[in-house]
């Protein structure tokens, strides 16, 4: 179950005297909805913003019907420092502007009572957080939106980087066949071993079964394991861009003692794609030229707390322009658009947010490649997607860093993704 935490926060623009103690007042604090950005009347040519510390507040009921289950919290993205807190107890601390990220709050819940979340937000630039050059990074605030997740004890993990849990991999596509190794991580919470059965569902574009699948596996306690399921299909429609954005569905559903547990549903759209020196883009077998635009997650008036009707409108322009594909620039955007670029077909570049800049220092090194490793896992299903970019304009002042740093970004993305 999916609970929206969008109405009902406070905001204070500004840090707090004394700090955060939990029970900080509230009063005076201005009453907004998520997504909201403070910067988006700021962040324009010839006015300053506001860089540095704000915070948010909400109140929410933890219904007595939680009990024995298990709840996490999921931001998409809050910019660019998140520190959360639940009930005076701190949570973690994410760094990075543009990616999801999760905790799990069973044990800091008050069942059947109120529950107060705090989150800190900075949006300071850090020389151990990429991006580290850009003129981009004004925009502070939760501006993507906030959720609680309700599962059982033995759950599709969303604590893996917040990915979706279930990884459809590609592993040869043409007219005549498509093959599919797909992973579902099952975590089980419970404090003994449990039998799991993982079934897939293959759903066409209009809601129909096309083929079912069941894997079965013993999952320790406490443990994580992925259960791979690999399947077959003969003349497959393919997703070929503009042309014909085909989607299939898969539907996961995690079963234990016959009786589902948990359901993930994630988007395949089929298609193979090369690059060659002579033809470019192949995409299915023919030679397509990708006619496209760099697109930033900024609106007017907005900022970076964008509506899933913004981005449909950014799209209906850029097809009335004959746009086919689109770099991403110079960041992870939204799960909103990207799912309405798996329908139009536009082709995406999906690009890393480092920029300009690196540092040698191993907690940047550390950061770029948890950034890389989100951008992935949280996107790896979208067939839009076509290439992983790590970098943009590198200047050469830190040629020397950046070369052996891209390097190893380069093995790590193979090694995450070696179909794009």
């Amino acid at each position: 179950m999916i609970v929206p935490l969008t109405e009902g926060w406070r905001f204070h623009l500004g840090e707090i005297s004394g700090g955060f103690s939990g029970t900080a007042d509230e009063l005076g604090w201005e009453q907004v909805s998520i997504p909201h950005t403070w910067s988006n009347a700021e962040a324009v040519p010839g006015k300053g913003f506001y860089s540095g510390d704000s915070w948010y507040s909400k109140h929410f009921i933890a219904q007595a019907t939680w009990l024995n289950q298990r709840v996490f919290l999921r931001f998409e993205a809050v910019s660019l420092i998140g520190e959360v807190f639940l009930n005076g107890k701190r949570l973690g601390e994410h760094h990075g502007g543009f990616a999801a990220f999760t905790y799990e709050i069973t044990d800091a819940l008050n069942f059947g009572g109120d529950n107060r979340l705090v989150v800190r937000v900075n949006n300071k630039r850090r020389p151990d957080v990429s991006p580290l050059g850009g003129d981009f990074t004004m925009y502070g605030g939760i501006y993507r939106p906030v959720s609680l997740l309700i599962t059982g004890p033995v759950d599709i993990t969303p604590l893996d980087y917040s990915s979706p849990g279930v990884f459809l991999k590609q592993t040869a596509v043409s007219a005549d066949r498509a093959t599919i190794e797909a992973t579902t991580e099952v975590n089980n919470a419970r404090g003994s071993s449990t039998a799991v059965s993982v079934r897939l569902t293959l759903l066409d574009s209009k809601g129909h079964r096309v083929q079912v699948h069941t894997s079965a596996a013993v999952v320790s306690s406490r443990e994580t394991r992925p259960i791979i399921t690999n399947f077959t299909m003969i003349r497959p429609h393919l997703w070929n861009g503009v042309v014909n954005p085909y989607l299939y569905r898969v539907q996961v559903d995690l079963l234990e003692h016959g009786r589902v547990v948990d359901t993930v549903t994630q988007p395949l759209g089929l298609r193979s794609f090369r690059v060659d020196p002579a033809r470019g883009f192949i995409l299915n077998g023919v030679a397509s030229q990708i006619h496209g635009v760099c697109l930033h997650q900024e609106f007017d008036s907005q900022g970076w707390a964008a509506t899933p009707a913004d981005e449909a409108e950014d799209i209906r322009i850029m097809r009335e322009m004959g746009v086919t594909g689109v770099r991403l620039v110079h960041y992870q955007h939204s799960q909103s658009f990207l799912d309405s670029a798996d329908r139009e077909g536009l082709l995406v570049w999906a690009e890393l947010a480092q920029i300009d800049h690196v540092n040698a220092t191993p907690e940047y090194h550390e950061n770029i490649r948890q950034q890389l490793v989100e951008l992935i896992r949280q996107n790896y299903n979208h067939p839009s997607i076509f290439v992983w970019s790590l970098y943009n304009e590198l200047n050469s002042p830190t040629k020397a860093l950046s070369t052996p740093l891209i390097e190893e970004l380069v093995q790590l993305a193979h090694q995450e993704d070696p179909t794009r």
